[in-house]
């Protein structure tokens, strides 16, 4: 008997047609792309070359863990459950340059896929668009955290690949089902690339507003969008919990991770949704996180040159239809909100500086939106497109020199680290105090001590990159740094002891009057405990 219905072949049929248009899409991707991505791929090599030879890491998770990673249950507890199995898949190793090659893959195809979403035809919108975030401060901070730099990349890339699926397969179900997908994998990697995929949906409505798409075929649109994107989160969710069950794990209260849910987001919507802004202004403000070595109103005049096409859209837009002219315009006004939509959903979280990815694409994509919203060819049109790409070089070089100062603030603070533990073990072994069954406390920061050498580069460089700046105060900070770095770096397995020890040190008056390292009596055994003190700059009182 025959088991195929004429259906089933007709359903095969459009199947093996979908299959491949899409194999062709990439063909044609590839060969359309190919140059940008490989200028790409060169620039950020060699923009990151001092961090890819070096294996430099920033002073915090990337230090603690150094090239191996075993994500298990902490990583589950804050609702990234897919990470573990991408651990699994390359057994755990993370080896440079290797890692950060193809980390930097990825976010170059991110951008890449953006481009092709705008249809971006012009050759320089290209390379200026995608170099502006392939060279860029929140590309570098993923890749020094060099255990996990791929699971921030593929997150990313993920994300662009939902909203590629939503946009360009024509189905609404594989659309729909394929993009779910997509975002659910994401979240359970990491959830703050959602605003990478908002703020691709919310630009690309503006440019269908446009090129004036009927308001149906605009509405059934936002409507996948919205399904794409709920359709993930209950994915999402659902895979989080059977991991939690399976794996007999409970959520952690990480930036309240165990208590978020959609009512808590809804009733907590009016102060998130101004804390989106908030955010996006500070980011833009060049100042707590530095994305360039240009001060914050060098962006104010980028999104100002950027605004002036956008308005000239507008005012032609309007002569045409008001509506769509208000709609377009309130679409630039829900940026901040599209690009830190994660602040709404994890509302009791902060934004720092691993999570800056999405805002970091916001010129990127707008420079695309703009390069397919036409300008009449004139003198003064002519000037200003000279202008605009003039100052977006520069802000290329400023984002490259940034680049550079975080790379040698790693470099140089790991050099002068290492070198100032070396002359600790010299001392504890001349005073008989380098043994591996002793419990080992460092005082104060070890970037204040005399030997430590650092120059102006450690105030332009973002904090975390200054390595050996950490707060003496913050107890598992100092701990775990301290362990990190003899393990993964020094290769000395001293034994560090935990946080009640070193506050029990940091409130001895004994400790308090010890002279600091490399002077005599600055190394002494204290409560069972051998305290290295490095400075005297904290003052750290009991809670």
């Amino acid at each position: 008997m025959n088991n195929f219905s004429p259906d089933s072949t007709v359903s095969q049929t459009d199947n093996n047609k979908m299959i491949r248009t899409i194999c062709e899409q990439i063909c044609a991707g590839v060969n359309r792309w190919s140059a940008v991505f490989i200028i790409n791929m060169v620039a950020a090599c060699a923009a990151y070359s001092l961090l890819l030879t070096n294996q430099l890491v920033n002073q915090l998770d990337g230090m603690w863990h150094g090239s191996v990673s075993y994500a298990n249950g902490h990583e589950l507890s804050n609702g990234r459950w897919f990470w573990r199995f991408i651990d699994r898949a390359r057994q755990y190793l993370s080896p440079d340059p290797v890692t950060s090659v193809i980390s930097v893959a990825l976010f170059t195809l991110s951008v890449i896929l953006i481009l092709d979403i705008f249809e971006v035809k012009s050759k320089l919108a290209s390379y200026l668009a995608s170099l502006l975030f392939t060279i860029n401060v929140s590309v570098l901070v993923s890749l020094s955290y060099r255990y996990m730099s791929p699971t921030f990349s593929l997150s990313c890339f993920l994300s662009v690949l939902a909203a590629y699926i939503t946009i360009k397969v024509q189905k609404k179900l594989p659309a729909i089902s394929l993009g779910a997908i997509c975002i659910a994998l994401m979240l359970g990697l990491y959830q703050a690339n959602i605003g990478v995929i908002c703020l691709i949906f919310l630009l690309y409505t503006s440019l269908l507003l446009y090129r004036e798409t009927g308001y149906k075929e605009l509405a059934f649109l936002i409507l996948r969008f919205i399904a794409v994107i709920l359709a993930g989160f209950i994915l999402y969710f659902i895979l989080l919990n059977i991991n939690l069950v399976y794996y007999e794990v409970q959520m952690s209260d990480y930036n309240g991770a165990d208590s978020y849910g959609p009512l808590g987001a809804l009733l907590n919507l009016p102060g998130s949704f101004l804390h989106t802004y908030g955010d996006f202004i500070n980011y833009y403000r060049n100042d707590g996180i530095r994305s360039t070595v240009f001060p914050g109103k060098f962006y104010v005049l980028i999104y100002f040159m950027l605004g002036i096409h956008f308005f000239i859209a507008a005012v032609s837009l309007f002569k045409k239809s008001r509506l769509r002219a208000v709609l377009f315009c309130l679409s630039f006004c829900l940026i901040p909100a599209a690009a830190n939509s994660v602040l709404m959903a994890a509302y009791g979280s902060f934004t720092s500086i691993q999570m800056t990815v999405p805002m970091s694409l916001c010129i990127p994509v707008l420079i695309g939106l703009a390069s397919e919203l036409p300008l009449e060819r004139t003198r003064l049109s002519l000037v200003y497109r000279s202008v605009t790409a003039v100052l977006l070089s520069l802000l290329i070089y400023g984002n490259y020199l940034m680049t550079i100062y975080d790379q040698q603030a790693m470099y140089m603070g790991m050099k002068s680290l290492k070198k100032l533990s070396a002359d600790v073990t010299a001392a504890l072994q001349m005073y008989n105090y380098y043994h591996p069954y002793y419990q080992f406390v460092f005082v104060g920061r070890p970037s204040d001590n005399p030997l430590f050498v650092k120059n102006f580069v450690f105030e332009k460089a973002n904090e975390y990159a200054c390595m050996g700046s950490w707060d003496p105060e913050d107890l598992r900070w100092v701990v775990q740094s301290w362990q990190g770095f003899f393990t993964h770096e020094a290769g000395t397995n001293l034994y560090i002891a935990d946080d009640e020890k070193l506050e029990e040190a940091l409130l001895d008056e004994t400790v308090r009057a010890m002279p600091v390292f490399p002077e005599y009596g600055s190394i002494a055994m204290v409560n069972d405990v051998v305290v290295v003190k490095l400075s005297d700059d904290y003052s750290y009182e009991e809670e």
